[in-house]
């Protein structure tokens, strides 16, 4: 019954996270039923999760016609000193907090 309650709550009152979480899972794997129908009923409602879908399908495809080594080059970390360790900790954490709010 538990389990019930839980689903019934995801579906009713997904927030941005959730169904931004899933929208992303969505790129790589399959997600079951109840989850995707949670991110279709807060896309309805949410003209910023709908951009972030469209802007995240449209990385994708510009990653699909990218040439190979130059996809690898941008995708290795490794390779990319562009920011800081602490650059990178400050703005991952003003992305968490402006998600939280």
């Amino acid at each position: 019954m538990a389990g019930w309650i839980q689903s019934a709550r995801l579906l009713l009152t997904a927030r941005c996270r959730d169904a931004t979480l899933i929208l992303s899972e969505e790129q790589d794997t399959e997600v079951n039923n109840l989850e995707w129908l949670s991110s279709r009923l807060h896309l309805l409602s949410c003209g910023p999760c709908r951009r972030y879908t469209r802007q995240m399908k449209l990385v994708d495809r510009i990653l699909a016609e990218m040439p190979e080594d130059v996809r690898e080059k941008l995708l290795n970390h490794d390779s990319c000193q562009c920011l800081s360790d602490e650059a990178v900790t400050r703005i991952r954490q003003a992305l968490e907090e402006a998600i939280d709010e």
